[in-house]
Parts: C-alpha cells; sequence; structure tokens
C-alpha cells in the first residue's frame, strides 16, 4: 500500500503487463488489488468476493517470499485467514524497498487470504535465488507454521515449486 496507481512497478500494473497484455486477456476480466490506503480495505473485500463468486481459483502463481510469505501473508497469519491488509515485516519492506529503487518502502500489504490461496486447485510457486533457501527448505521440509505460512501448502493436493540450485541448496533432499 502507498505504492502510486501509475508506478509501473506495482502489482497491479506489473500483472497488467506480464499476464494481461502478454497473454491477450480481455482486459475486463482483470481485477487488481487497490494500493492506495483509502481503498484497500474495500478492493480485498471485493477481490475475495469475486474469487469466492467464480467457485474459486484454479491456478494461483506465486512468489515465495523471503520469510516464508505468501501474498502478503506475513509470518504470523494463521492457515484460514481472509484477505486482509497487515503489517508487513522488516525483510519484506527492504525487499519492497530495493523493488522500487528506494523510491518506496510500504509498511503494509494488502493480500488475499491463505484460506483463499490453498483453496486453489492448482498452486505454482517460484523462489530463485540463495536469499531464499531458508524459506524453501521451511516450506517444503519444516513443520506446517505459521512461522512460515508457505508451509502450509504441503497439506495441498497439488502444488508445484520451482526453485533454482541457490534456492533449493539448503533442502536435504532434492523433489
Amino acid at each position: 500500500m502507498g505504492v502510486p496507481i501509475d508506478e509501473p512497478r506495482n502489482c497491479a500494473n506489473l500483472l497488467r503487463r506480464s499476464v494481461v497484455e502478454a497473454w491477450c486477456a480481455p482486459p475486463e476480466r482483470f481485477f487488481a488489488l487497490s494500493s492506495l490506503e483509502q481503498d484497500a480495505v474495500a478492493s480485498v473485500q471485493e477481490h475475495e468476493r469475486r474469487i469466492a463468486n467464480a467457485g474459486g481459483l484454479d491456478v494461483i502463481v506465486l512468489g515465495l517470499g523471503q520469510n516464508g510469505h505468501l501474498g502478503f501473508n506475513e509470518p504470523g497469519s494463521v492457515e484460514n485467514s481472509a484477505g486482509r491488509v497487515l503489517d508487513l515485516e522488516p525483510s519484506s519492506i527492504e525487499a519492497n524497498r530495493k523493488w522500487f529503487g528506494g523510491n518506496y518502502a510500504p509498511a503494509q500489504g494488502a493480500t488475499v487470504g491463505l484460506k483463499t490461496i490453498l483453496a486453489a486447485r492448482h498452486v505454482l510457486i517460484m523462489a530463485y535465488g540463495p536469499h531464499k533457501a531458508v524459506a524453501v527448505k521451511e516450506m517444503v521440509e519444516g513443520p506446517r507454521s505459521a512461522e512460515y505460512p508457505a508451509s502450509f501448502l504441503q497439506g495441498h493436493p497439488d502444488t508445484r515449486v520451482f526453485v533454482d540450485k541457490a534456492a533449493a541448496a539448503q533442502l536435504d533432499r532434492q523433489h
């Protein structure tokens, strides 16, 4: 939250360019969460309502956060959490600062809930680089815990994880 709507690197604009336009999807079928503080809660609620009314998500594609978050479901997020606005952990704030070239470092994020993510029929997770190695290990081999929200995917019937060697470096076994 707090990133201008017209910032090319905000999540909505990135998805619009990289997915909707690249795949020639109908623009009227793209629904983004608002990054404006005054609209964020209503935007998340409307997003969750649309997903529920559509019968849930067929596929969700997410990057794994360095601290084990999914979306912005930061450590401490419970398995059945709903979409919401929440405070970001310092590692997420710093990752955002780097992503936005130092121009923005949002302290809050808007996200669909873990309940929605875990209900998706297929989940695709990506993690690249050595800074993701601990999070990958906890997601795959650690106990299921709110401390690493991605670990809840261990109970999902169809999760695919895509990592490079650096992100997989701390795994005890290759999967």
